[in-house]
């Protein structure tokens, strides 16, 4: 909700999740994991419950890795831990897709798949909802939301907080209208 009266704004929310597992989907992905290792906060339940929810429609089955690290611990290094667990407790990935909760998270899992022996985007797919405009520049280039000018939504916010009690009547949340999805080099078929 708004706070003070003041818009808020945001760039994915947890409906892009749907988005990226349609594309794992549609690239021929049925097993999708769901990974995580941020803390347990709004965000981060909102993006697993439609992680969930679309498995359920879908008739999909993937593991759940979910060991959160404390607030303002780094979460990449107990991504990489949770997954090589993972692996070596099953010997094989248990998912042909994962859906990370945040690209932090992605970044861990896509080291750990690595060390394993397991080409991401071959042997393996990963994917998270925001690329945090970081999606380009790694290897692989990562699945995931296409990046959001925030420009014309900051200016939106602007408006409305200068406005003052005029905007009153506006909705508080601003999201853009649409997304895509970035496939990346991290999306492959089933290997």
């Amino acid at each position: 909700s708004a706070v003070a009266g003041l818009p808020l704004l945001r760039l994915y929310p947890p409906s892009c999740a749907a988005l990226v597992l349609d594309r794992l989907h549609a690239a021929g992905h049925r097993r999708i994991g769901w990974i995580n290792t941020q803390p347990a906060d709004a965000t981060i339940t909102a993006l697993r419950d439609a992680y969930l929810g679309w498995m359920r429609d879908h008739g999909g089955a993937g593991p759940l890795l979910d060991d959160p690290v404390a607030p303002f611990e780094d979460p990449v290094p107990r991504a990489r831990a949770l997954v090589l667990r993972h692996l070596r407790a099953g010997g094989d990935p248990g998912a042909s897709a994962w859906l990370c909760s945040v690209y932090q998270v992605a970044r861990g899992a896509i080291r750990a798949f690595t060390d394993a022996g397991l080409a991401v985007g071959r042997a393996v797919s990963v994917a998270t909802v925001d690329g945090e405009g970081q999606e380009e520049v790694n290897v692989p280039s990562l699945a995931c939301i296409a990046a959001v000018d925030p420009a014309p939504l900051l200016a939106r916010c602007v408006e409305r907080m200068l406005a003052g009690t005029r905007a009153r009547g506006a909705p508080p949340l601003l999201e853009p209208g649409s997304h895509t999805v970035f496939a990346g080099e991290s999306l492959g078929p089933p290997g």
